[in-house]
């Protein structure tokens, strides 16, 4: 019997008719080697092969770095609540809902429910990634005796993990309205803080109160004004010490302070309470002697420098 010297064809294997559109899709390491490994190497076609089961009517838990936990009846696989929508459905749906048809391969039905899932799970993972990149950025900040941007900056990741906290009960019309000053919170962390802790069963360490109202003092002075009207007395401490008497009664400014280690403490707490994965989130952020590398090599380069220091030429 003759044997065929014909090449087994490489690639995407046919599903028996053409695709209308191209899909582009960034993975994480982890969910690519899966899909490598249901297609014998071959990360389409294991993209391919696994995709009937991802968009069914029991659709399996997607690798995105949420934490697996206890699914009580009623709730769906990721941990988070599956509730009634809302008849007065938030006027950004048809915003997300078109987002979502932008990326959604053609052929494939994808129901409201599904939806409002991949919208609420998007929202609390990029909430704890926002989060943690403005602390790495905070801490550097306050290590650079950058005043008060650090404080600032730290606002944000406090901010952003607490809403991420929020976000794993919370239904997606609650969630869309959290950036509304009156309707949500806005950037107040003293009310994302209040409505924290009144969702907690054990009690929370007595000194993060005063963490967050010291840090959100900071947003008075986000920006020059007022601080140049009222003046300011601010101080960053970067280790525990003892903290010290600074105001006297003749001084009439305002004081600003911080301790980064006791923002430390905040953020692991909040960190935790949000349900992520520390695997799947903590490694690009704690690579701290991959990013000196980089810092390193950008220095000579600040404000346009060459390596030798002299200022490059601009064109235009």
């Amino acid at each position: 019997m003759r044997r065929s010297t014909k090449k087994p064809k490489r690639g995407r294997p046919s599903l028996g008719k053409k695709a209308k559109k191209r899909l582009n899709v960034m993975l994480s390491t982890t969910s690519a080697a899966t899909f490598r490994a249901i297609g014998d190497g071959n990360l389409s076609g294991g993209i391919e092969a696994a995709l009937p089961k991802l968009i069914g009517a029991k659709p399996a838990e997607f690798e995105r770095g949420l934490k697996q936990l206890p699914t009580p009846k009623g709730r769906a696989a990721s941990g988070f609540n599956t509730k009634k929508r809302s008849r007065n459905a938030s006027k950004k749906e048809p915003i997300v809902n078109a987002g979502f048809d932008v990326r959604n391969p053609t052929g494939i039905t994808i129901t409201q429910a599904q939806k409002d899932a991949w919208m609420r799970e998007g929202y609390w993972d990029h909430a704890i990634r926002y989060g943690l990149d403005y602390y790495v950025a905070g801490r550097f900040a306050a290590a650079h005796r950058f005043t008060p941007v650090s404080a600032n900056i730290l606002h944000h990741s406090v901010e952003l993990l607490l809403k991420a906290c929020l976000a794993h009960d919370d239904p997606l019309e609650r969630i869309l309205e959290y950036w509304h000053p009156k309707k949500g919170y806005g950037h107040d962390i003293v009310r994302l803080w209040q409505e924290f802790k009144a969702r907690q069963k054990v009690p929370v360490p007595a000194e993060a109160d005063a963490i967050i109202h010291s840090l959100h003092a900071f947003e008075d002075i986000r920006y020059p004004e007022t601080l140049i009207r009222d003046g300011a007395m601010i101080l960053v401490d970067i280790f525990d010490v003892p903290e010290a008497q600074t105001q006297s009664a003749q001084m009439k400014e305002p004081a600003y302070r911080f301790k980064l280690p006791q923002i430390d403490r905040l953020m692991g707490l909040l960190f935790d309470a949000s349900g992520a994965n520390p695997p799947a989130f903590l490694p690009r952020v704690t690579d701290d002697n991959q990013a000196l590398v980089y810092y390193n090599m950008l220095r000579p380069t600040l404000f346009g420098r060459t390596a030798d220091g002299t200022a490059a030429a601009v064109t235009g």
